[in-house]
């Protein structure tokens, strides 16, 4: 059964001394010389939660609230300090850049086969499958062109249809980083909404009350790596806002 499960999982980060880091210090500090680093980040605080088959959650909070790096803990691309994690279903994640995930030395067309793969779906050159990521990507004959050659807006595209083309039991999802990007036509739209409501658990990252209420039925507000609150999303975003509001105001 597809399901996520954190138990008090805490996220440290060490800030180190630029001025200490070199390899001399680097090497002292591992047999017991000077720490070559000044302090720690506590980005995610002893947080547990349960995600069953059908969840559709919400990440609200500030920039730096801890989001991003929540939904890297849930992707398994960053292990916890402390606390365990795990999940059941196959998993895809729109967490970086455009470029996370391709290789710029490739064409895009070697890109689709390699990308789908290390998703975990073989695609093979000349698949129906294969030909409709390839069509959807409006990119023709650029896709023999090595993807270093792309724009930005063309990364994107590529990285997008390959992801959108299956249908993952998890999916996570920075909208900060990924959504605006996606929203290359309204085919692309059409595309995205269909994707992400075929999700068995959906985990969403936004500033956009619109795209968060449209796709999640919960919310879960964060604030310096711990959770403030959680319940619909309707509330915890109405929640939120007003707390933001007399911050502001106590500001002024």
């Amino acid at each position: 059964m597809t399901h996520i499960n954190l138990d008090s999982v805490t996220i440290k980060f060490d800030l180190h001394n630029p001025y200490t880091m070199n390899l001399k210090r680097a090497i002292t500090s591992m047999f017991g010389g000077e720490n070559n680093y000044i302090s720690s980040i506590t980005a995610i605080d002893d947080l547990s939660l349960d995600l069953p088959a059908g969840s559709r959650i919400g990440l609200i909070g500030e920039n730096g609230a801890g989001k991003t790096t929540l939904l890297r803990v849930l992707a398994g691309s960053l292990p916890p300090t402390k606390g365990k994690i795990s999940s059941q279903g196959s998993m895809q994640s729109f967490i970086g850049s455009p470029l996370h995930g391709l290789d710029i030395e490739m064409s895009g067309y070697e890109n689709i086969e390699y990308v789908s793969l290390i998703n975990n779906h073989r695609v093979k050159k000349g698949s129906t499958t294969f030909n409709d990521i390839a069509e959807f990507t409006g990119l023709k004959e650029r896709l023999s062109d090595p993807v270093f050659t792309y724009s930005s807006g063309m990364r994107a595209r590529l990285r997008f249809s390959i992801l959108t083309a299956f249908t993952p039991d998890i999916l996570l999802l920075d909208e900060g980083i990924g959504a605006a990007d996606f929203a290359f036509s309204a085919q692309a739209k059409v595309r995205l909404q269909e994707f992400l409501g075929r999700a068995g658990i959906l985990v969403l990252a936004s500033h956009s009350p619109d795209f968060l209420k449209q796709f999640c039925d919960s919310g879960l507000w964060l604030s310096s790596g711990k959770i403030v609150e959680s319940g619909s999303i309707d509330q915890i975003y109405a929640n939120y806002v007003k707390s933001m509001q007399e911050k502001n105001q106590a500001q002024s």
